[in-house]
C-alpha cells in the first residue's frame, strides 16, 4: 500500500516534458520533470498519519522554507524549476 501511494504522489508532484514521436530517444530519457512542491508536499504530509511515519520537528520547516522560496521563485520566473538547477548535483 505505501508503494503504491508514493507512486500515485510522485506521478502527481513530477511532471515530465511532452516528448514528440521525432525527438531523439536520448531527450525523453534526460528530460528534467517540473517538481510540483506544493503538490509533494501536501500529498506527504497525508502520507504521515495513514502510515504512522515519525518526522523529524524540523522537516516541516525545512518544507514549508523550500516550499515558500518556490513560490517567490516561480513569481519572478514563471520558468523556474528547482530540478534544473539541482539535477547536475
Amino acid at each position: 500500500a505505501l508503494a503504491e501511494a508514493l507512486r500515485i504522489t510522485f506521478k502527481n508532484s513530477l511532471l515530465y516534458p511532452v516528448t514528440t514521436a521525432s525527438a531523439p530517444r536520448e531527450d525523453s530519457i534526460t528530460a528534467i520533470p517540473d517538481l510540483k512542491f506544493d503538490k509533494l508536499l501536501d500529498s506527504l504530509s497525508r502520507l504521515v498519519p495513514r502510515f504512522q511515519f515519525d518526522l523529524p520537528p524540523y522537516f516541516i520547516n525545512n518544507a514549508r522554507a523550500l516550499s515558500t522560496l518556490e513560490g517567490i521563485a516561480k513569481v519572478l520566473d514563471p520558468s523556474f524549476n528547482v530540478l534544473t538547477i539541482m539535477y547536475p548535483y
